[in-house]
């Protein structure tokens, strides 16, 4: 079926202006996304930002072993799944020990901070992810999490919430600005996160016999060394698990200088299973702290505490005007190991929408192995969105949709299927139209479907009109009008008023620029093995070339 997945944003007539002047961003891939219409501006400007993001990605190094020694922090305001608001600064050590700290907020511009997570531990690289190309699978141990409220109000919710999950853990009222201790495990107890770490609400301590026999003193401290109380808080770390270090080309916000990123494993959509979710796709990315030259942002949270958060300012609600072209700043990832570029563009007059999607075996977008296009219409009432603030809620029909496959392997695999195309016939590189046959049941394409939508418009301070979808489930599993997402995608750049381009300045970023996890037009339930017959990602890439088809149902059509 065709999973249509997109989100678009929110706002004040007062922006509309702006819109009018769009900039545009970076794609990735050097090739148009879609058919150029004579005399289209935005098109030909978008086809030459494809060709420099595609430059780009390939011009990005990845560090094998990664170094990520060094403080590495946030470049803005992200948005996880719940929706939940935050920050990160996450030192790491010479000696594999680290300290993160996650600075949370109450609002989608992180204004208001609501409390500081300070967690400390040690990882070890273990190789390269048979699962993400390019990226390393890591182990870590957590060794002890305090939690820091800022207010009197938060701190009796984190209290409740942590005496909820270890009962009687909380013996006296808790005060903003201090801290308190949610977990500490000795490091020969902490449990193994190559399977996940199961929380148990019954943390461990001796009976009460013996309880009683010891000082105030020594039970205290044994209570405080043997406790696990994360829970409560939906606090997990296994974005450790996977990890890239990267250098991107020279680009803000030091032009001096090239881009070293820090991408760390995406979270579960859903916070119930974030305990038991192994990460296969990327987050946003950390810029290290030492590369803050022009990020205000930046330099701001690399100086914060615990007991002092950053506090950033407001952004103002845009309006969801969607018209014109958007495109990729950057190759981007999907759970499983994959790789995609988007392109999308919508008419305002009869509120009709055409997206195409490009897949790829490689981190870099260089290796094709499939095509997907959609078009429909778009719901011409929005409606601010009640779960996510400055956000909009939009309703896309998928009507049509065709699906180039450009791999041999999965040709061959499709060979002979009349689920999806009337003759049963794929060739590398020919166009299959879906709509006929409505959809393709082996990849979970279903045509026509109505795919409910988060979206928002923002600009950034260069002037660039991004556009944020709305992050999909991590499961692909289908959402109702009521379900819809609470978290957002990596942005897209609309193709109007393109600033001149220079080789110093490959990236049009934005402090939000990277929030990793794009979902757009999702190929579902597909359980079918290809070959890829690109020989550079031959070993490497093989599984994730397999289960192509099962996340092309991830791929979010608007």
């Amino acid at each position: 079926m065709m999973d249509v997945t997109c989100r678009l944003p929110t706002s004040t007539l007062v922006y509309v202006a702006l819109f009018i002047g769009c900039v545009c961003g970076l794609l990735g891939r050097g090739e148009p996304l879609l058919n150029s219409i004579p005399g289209d501006v935005d098109g030909t400007k978008c086809d030459r930002l494809a060709a420099d993001v595609a430059r780009a990605d390939r011009d990005t190094i990845v560090e094998e072993p990664p170094k990520l020694t060094g403080k590495w922090v946030s470049e803005g305001c992200e948005v996880r799944a719940g929706p939940e608001f935050l920050m990160r600064s996450y030192t790491f050590m010479k000696n594999h020990t680290f300290r993160l700290l996650q600075f949370h907020y109450g609002d989608e511009s992180c204004t208001l901070p609501l409390y500081t997570l300070v967690a400390r531990g040690r990882y070890q690289l273990k190789g390269r992810s048979w699962v993400t190309p390019g990226a390393m699978e890591a182990e870590y141990t957590l060794t002890r999490v305090t939690a820091t409220a800022h207010s009197s109000e938060v701190a009796e919710e984190l209290a409740a919430r942590v005496n909820s999950t270890c009962p009687g853990q909380v013996r006296r009222r808790w005060k903003p600005y201090r801290d308190y201790v949610v977990l500490s495990l000795p490091e020969e107890d902490v449990p193994n996160n190559n399977h996940p770490p199961v929380v148990n609400s019954n943390y461990q301590r001796r009976n009460a016999a013996s309880s009683s026999a010891l000082g105030r003193h020594q039970l205290r401290m044994m209570v405080m060394e043997d406790i696990d109380c994360l829970a409560g808080l939906h606090a997990v770390f296994h974005e450790l698990q996977l990890m890239r270090v990267q250098r991107r080309p020279k680009g803000p916000p030091d032009n001096r200088h090239p881009r070293h990123e820090l991408l760390l494993g995406d979270v579960h959509s859903r916070p119930e299973l974030r305990n038991t979710y192994r990460p296969t796709a990327f987050q946003t990315p950390l810029l290290r702290a030492d590369q803050a030259h022009g990020c205000h942002i930046c330099f701001e949270i690399a100086r914060r505490t615990e007991k002092s958060p950053p506090h950033l300012i407001a952004k103002p609600h845009l309006p969801a005007y969607l018209d014109g072209e958007w495109v990729s700043s950057r190759c981007e990832t999907r759970p499983l190991g994959l790789f995609l570029t988007r392109r999308l563009r919508f008419y305002f007059g009869d509120r009709t929408w055409h997206g195409e999607y490009r897949f790829y075996a490689d981190p870099a977008c260089s290796i094709p192995t499939l095509t997907a296009t959609a078009s429909g219409r778009y719901s011409s009432s929005s409606t601010t969105s009640s779960k996510v603030e400055g956000g909009t809620d939009i309703d896309f029909r998928v009507e049509r949709a065709s699906l180039t496959v450009l791999d041999r392997g999965m040709a061959a695999n499709l060979q002979g299927d009349r689920r999806c195309v009337p003759d049963g016939i794929w060739k590398v590189g020919v166009r299959r139209d879906l709509t006929a046959s409505r959809g393709c049941a082996p990849l979970g394409i279903i045509v026509p479907i109505t795919e409910y939508e988060l979206v928002r418009v923002e600009v950034d301070a260069l002037g660039n009109h991004l556009l944020l979808m709305g992050q999909p489930d991590t499961e692909n599993r289908r959402r109702g009008p009521k379900e819809r997402p609470t978290a957002y995608q990596l942005p897209l750049i609309q193709c109007r008023s393109l600033p001149p381009f220079s080789p110093n300045h490959n990236h049009y970023h934005h402090p939000d620029d990277d929030f990793q996890d794009n979902h757009l037009f999702p190929i579902s339930n597909a359980r079918i093995g290809l070959q890829s017959s690109a020989e550079v990602y031959k070993v490497t890439n093989v599984f994730s070339i397999c289960l192509t088809i099962v996340v092309i149902r991830t791929l979010c059509f608007v």
